[in-house]
């Protein structure tokens, strides 16, 4: 019995080392389920602010996708008003061609139109000389009919004087006679 006793014994001892050896390595595997429980916490924490990080990122992506079309839109709305105003200086350019040319033509005008104002004063000048020069003939003229009816008039009386004379004469010679 001795034996079956240190059997017994010896298999209590053996049995008591592995419920240590067991505790042991329940005490370590439940240090482990706790780290790993820590790590499980970590990871749901890490996986909730991947979630957000990911919902985050998902808003970026639309907000970028909406401020790109904007851009685009907003591109093709300055390119629109590039074009309108290469139109716009294109127009200005004609204008100022055309008003160019009519300032030209303004200028020639004008210049005609000195040119025609100092012929005109010209013709005036030559006009008034003309009229002067016609009222100094009809003064001239109404001077000279004054000298012609004066010398008529003394005309009339040398030739009543002559007759006269002549008259006189006759009688003379006709009273000597």
């Amino acid at each position: 019995m001795c034996h079956k006793l240190n059997n017994c014994r010896q298999g209590r001892a053996d049995a008591e080392r592995r419920c240590e050896e067991l505790e042991a390595r329940c005490q370590q595997l439940t240090e482990t389920v706790g780290l790993v429980a820590d790590r499980a916490r970590t990871l749901e924490t890490s996986v909730e602010e991947a979630e957000k990080v990911r919902v985050e990122c998902e808003r970026l992506r639309h907000e970028h996708s909406v401020l790109v079309a904007s851009e685009e839109k907003l591109v093709d709305k300055i390119n629109d008003k590039d074009e309108a105003v290469r139109k716009l200086m294109a127009e200005l350019a004609e204008c100022k061609s055309s008003l160019d040319e009519q300032s030209h033509k303004l200028h020639v005008s004008n210049i005609a139109v000195e040119s025609c104002k100092d012929e005109e004063s010209r013709r005036v000048r030559d006009l008034e000389d003309a009229r002067s020069r016609q009222k100094e003939a009809q003064e001239s003229e109404r001077q000279l009919m004054i000298r012609v009816r004066e010398l008529e008039m003394s005309e009339a009386v040398l030739t009543t004087k002559l007759s006269a004379m002549e008259t006189e004469k006759e009688h003379s010679w006709r009273v000597e006679d």
